[in-house]
């Protein structure tokens, strides 16, 4: 983690090495906010004439992740309220004599029935409810968009990763980031979408997003979405 100060306020950035960059770039994560790209072997001292030369762009990105994390809302502890498939939905807790929690969807409402004095959290028995609801909506997208492109794929799995939203792996295997069950479901189809048309094209090139205009003709728009408003898809 580096840090300078840029116009009176003091800027960190996590600094991360690429064997395939050759120039120095400069993004910023959901999760990790301002992050500076090496090319390998390039020295870290370069990193704050980078950040200086390019203040007014460090200092507005920062500026608009602030005021996104301020708009987020409070966590479920305090608020019982949580963004579900892209719209806001109420937690409602109801404590009786059961073995163990159960989570429904009831209309615009997550109802959680929990035992008597159980010591169990409820944003843990919520987010356990959301990765089967997402492993389940992942499962049936990706089915659908691998039978429009006529390909197989192996498994399909659930995981809390920081910076990216879907991956696939060399053994055809996919992965996506639970936390998608928050946005609206075009964008849940976007992410799916991207992943698997990397099956004919694994990699970013001109083919390759000329068959994701295919199968998604407006993804611009649902990628564009999920970089202005990623940050927010937490609990």
């Amino acid at each position: 983690m580096k840090t300078i100060i840029l116009n009176g306020k003091k800027v960190s950035c996590t600094v991360k090495r690429s064997a395939k960059s050759s120039a120095i770039w400069l993004k910023m994560e959901d999760e990790n906010g301002l992050v500076v790209i090496l090319p390998k072997g390039r020295k870290s001292t370069i990193i704050p004439r980078i950040l200086k030369q390019n203040k007014d762009w460090v200092l507005k990105m920062i500026k608009l992740r602030e005021e996104k994390l301020k708009s987020a809302l409070p966590s479920l502890e305090n608020s019982k309220v949580i963004v579900y498939r892209g719209r806001k939905v109420n937690i409602k807790v109801k404590n009786v004599a059961c073995p163990k929690p159960k989570v429904r969807l009831i209309n615009n409402s997550i109802k959680v029935v929990m035992p008597k004095n159980s010591e169990e959290n409820l944003s843990d028995i919520v987010t356990n409810w959301l990765k089967e609801r997402a492993l389940l909506f992942f499962s049936r997208r990706v089915e659908y968009f691998a039978g429009k492109l006529n390909v197989k794929f192996g498994t399909i799995s659930i995981k809390d990763q920081k910076t990216r939203w879907g991956s696939l792996s060399s053994k055809g295997n996919l992965s996506f980031n639970w936390r998608l069950l928050f946005a609206p479901p075009e964008v849940l189809d976007y992410v799916v979408a991207h992943e698997v048309c990397h099956f004919k094209h694994y990699d970013h090139s001109d083919r390759f997003w000329r068959l994701l205009k295919k199968i998604i003709p407006n993804y611009e728009k649902y990628r564009e979405w999920l970089q202005e408003n990623g940050v927010l898809l937490k609990m």
